[in-house]
């Protein structure tokens, strides 16, 4: 999702999941919202940037370049390229770091195959990227528009065999609001809140801070608010907590931290987002970006109470309106 903040540039990055075509104009991103529409070109570095050889599966020899020419290109943030080897495959790689003493590139990750000592190839950044301007989708609270990426894919660099390649598009969300939601955890908080995450790392990144922010957080806070309630109206940082438990979660259940228990965080973050929902700390209800006059309390949902009833209105419930749910005794998540 893109959330563009009212009076403030945007900044806006993407990797795609193929090579865009290098022998055209690189693709723009298309921003649809209920009150203007907007196209804006993605800026990249496409300059092809020779490799020399494969030193091993993990370290790319380069020609005669600095560090400076590598400033942001690697890491994390900026290291998503595409490494090209004539017949020989087109891999989406991320470049760890920069040696000079080759001058090397080292990759996060080994290639998947061997390649020939001696075979030269081309690597090309993936790091698209622009600034949406203050004002472009006008100056109210829009959470109903989207954003779109056209381009070709480019399989064969040279065109020698397949020429043009197919035409993808990428669609998100996007909202037009008075702040950011953004919960601001940080992978040095996650590990003081979580401290078994000091033990391990994930391999191929440079810390746990992509994993936190692959939650998806404003989803998960807005299923526990009332209708009409939007995360970016709540202080983002009530929620941090919550966001810790849950990339926590996944962390374990993707076998990253086998020392962690994905059940015991799962129950962590249930009750932390439920502890939260109850009493909000600050609502912006009516979007004009002054807190409200009073925190807001969330009601209950699901509280257990008595009531008449009879079989025919109790099948009614839980085969026709949904209105209860029947538990799962034999999932221990279900209890």
């Amino acid at each position: 999702m893109i959330q563009i903040t009212i009076g403030r540039d945007t900044t806006f990055r993407w990797s795609p999941a193929v090579l865009p075509r290098l022998d055209i104009d690189p693709p723009s991103l298309r921003l649809v919202g209920a009150s203007a529409t907007d196209l804006i070109p993605l800026v990249a570095k496409r300059d092809q940037i020779a490799v020399s050889q494969v030193v091993d599966r993990n370290r790319l020899e380069i020609g005669a370049m600095d560090s400076g020419d590598w400033a942001g290109l690697v890491g994390d943030i900026g290291g998503d390229a595409w490494l090209y080897f004539k017949g020989l495959g087109q891999f989406d790689v991320r470049i760890s770091h920069y040696d000079a003493s080759g001058p090397y590139l080292y990759l996060a990750e080994p290639l998947p195959h061997e390649i020939p000592a001696g075979v030269p190839g081309t690597i090309v950044s993936n790091v698209y990227s622009c600034t949406i301007p203050a004002g472009t989708l006008g100056d109210a609270v829009d959470r109903s528009g989207f954003y779109e990426i056209t381009y070709q894919a480019d399989f064969d660099i040279d065109g020698t065999n397949l020429g043009d390649g197919e035409i993808k598009t990428e669609r998100g969300r996007l909202r037009v609001v008075r702040a950011e939601f953004d919960t601001g955890l940080t992978a040095r908080e996650l590990k003081t809140l979580i401290p078994q995450l000091e033990q391990t790392r994930p391999p191929n990144r440079d810390g746990w801070q992509p994993m936190i922010d692959s939650v998806d957080m404003l989803d998960l806070v807005e299923s526990v608010l009332p209708d009409g309630v939007y995360a970016d109206q709540t202080l983002g940082s009530q929620w941090r907590k919550a966001h810790a438990y849950k990339a926590g979660e996944m962390i374990a259940a993707t076998g990253y931290a086998p020392n962690l228990d994905p059940d015991r965080m799962a129950t962590l973050f249930s009750q932390e987002l439920d502890r939260q929902a109850r009493r909000l700390l600050f609502i912006d209800s009516n979007d004009d970006g002054a807190i409200d006059d009073a925190p807001a309390a969330v009601p209950a949902v699901g509280l257990v109470g008595l009531t008449l009833s009879n079989a025919a209105d109790i099948t009614k419930d839980y085969d026709t309106d949904f209105t209860r749910r029947r538990p799962v005794l034999n999932d221990r998540n279900d209890r």
